[in-house]
């Protein structure tokens, strides 16, 4: 996955792996992926980019390609 070389993602998962599921693990993996597959983040620079207005925007982008709203809601 695309957010493994940057070190605050890998950190962050790291740390959850100690008090979450597999499952959980892997659905954070995902909602990363898709969210930095969206905003095409490639660093850590990137992310410090980020706002909430861009959240609320792939929402919107999320709805209106069919995503139901409880997937959508677990994506953020």
């Amino acid at each position: 996955m695309k957010y493994e070389y940057i070190a605050e993602v890998k950190d962050f998962l790291d740390t959850k792996k100690h008090d979450k599921a597999d499952d959980t693990i892997r659905s954070y993996e995902l909602s990363i992926t898709k969210f930095f597959d969206y905003m095409k983040i490639q660093s850590s620079e990137d992310i410090k980019k980020v706002t909430s207005k861009n959240g609320r925007d792939f929402q919107g982008y999320l709805l209106a390609n069919k995503v139901t709203k409880s997937t959508t809601n677990a994506y953020l």
